[in-house]
């Protein structure tokens, strides 16, 4: 961790730049939970379950742009894959919550 100049603690850019990427996995280790949880459900909480998951992609979209790529999935019209960069799987969401974003 960089230290400021000054009185040598950790300035809070620095700071929230050393946990990005612990906070990119965190969104993205959450919305692959729920997904998971949502396919073993039926209802309302499956519902809520894929609201969750969907919410988690959105926060790793607008906070950390340059770590995931969204992609039209040619079979689903109506949804976006979102990968992340360097991951090996993606997890759909709803086209639309991303196009109001």
């Amino acid at each position: 961790m960089k230290r400021d100049q000054e009185d040598g603690k950790p300035s809070f850019q620095t700071i929230l730049n050393d946990v990005a990427s612990q906070n990119a996995r965190y969104l993205m280790g959450r919305a692959r939970l729920a997904n998971m949880i949502a396919k073993s459900l039926r209802g309302s909480s499956r519902a809520r379950a894929y609201a969750i998951k969907s919410q988690a992609l959105l926060e790793l979209t607008m906070r950390f742009p340059e770590r995931v790529r969204i992609l039209n999935d040619f079979r689903t019209p109506r949804y976006v894959l979102e990968k992340g960069r360097r991951a090996r799987f993606g997890l759909h969401a709803p086209a639309d919550l991303f196009r109001r974003s």
